[in-house]
């Protein structure tokens, strides 16, 4: 999260990977966002709601799948296989409630998944969902805009809100230096809307 002059801001992907790796202060980092999703395969095709969350997310929540993983780091590199983890309920409705459908494959937006994980029955989350989906950035085309994200930390032990923003204040800093501007803008644009930590 950053907030410019005019309040709060979500993150965009580049503010991802600078935080991930240049943060002091945070235990898991991960952003995440919402949309729809096409299964195909197995069973009727339908159009069910989706979390899109990078490595860290889960961590970050501490919620372990009832069955199953988490996403690791490779698990939202683009070029690694595609792989999915199931709400509770859509599990039950979809297959059954099938203790063996990690490993199984899914058709989602025309490509194959696997199953890895299904979520405990009483995981809730900002947005109503079925699918949680590897969101991948392909991080050579990344520069500074594209601020659809929400962010999600857990802070290591002892760290204080107002040490994560002090971080977060160093970061945004770190930031603005390591990513182009997006095509058409100037960087002063970005310099000058006075981004400053705003963790909640």
């Amino acid at each position: 999260p950053g907030r410019p002059a005019s309040g709060i801001t979500n993150c965009s992907p580049s503010m991802y990977f600078t935080y991930r790796e240049e943060n002091r202060t945070f235990q898991h980092f991960g952003v995440w966002g919402s949309g729809g999703a096409s299964v195909t395969a197995p069973g009727e095709a339908e159009l069910p709601r989706a979390l899109f969350v990078t490595y860290g997310v889960l961590d970050a929540l501490a919620v372990k799948p009832v069955l199953g993983r988490w996403f690791s780091q490779e698990d939202d590199t683009p070029g690694s296989p595609q792989t999915v983890i199931l709400a509770h309920d859509y599990w039950q409705r979809r297959f059954g409630g099938d203790r063996s459908v990690i490993g199984r494959a899914m058709t989602i937006n025309a490509q194959p998944y696997t199953v890895i994980g299904v979520m405990p029955q009483d995981f809730t989350f900002q947005r109503d969902f079925a699918l949680i989906l590897p969101q991948r950035f392909e991080r050579e085309r990344l520069n500074l805009g594209t601020f659809a994200y929400q962010g999600v930390a857990r802070l290591k032990p002892g760290v204080t809100i107002e040490q994560a923003n002090a971080d977060l204040g160093r970061m945004l800093g770190v930031w603005l230096r390591s990513w182009p501007s997006p095509p058409g803008f100037d960087d002063a644009i970005f310099r000058n809307a006075r981004f400053g930590p705003a963790i909640q």
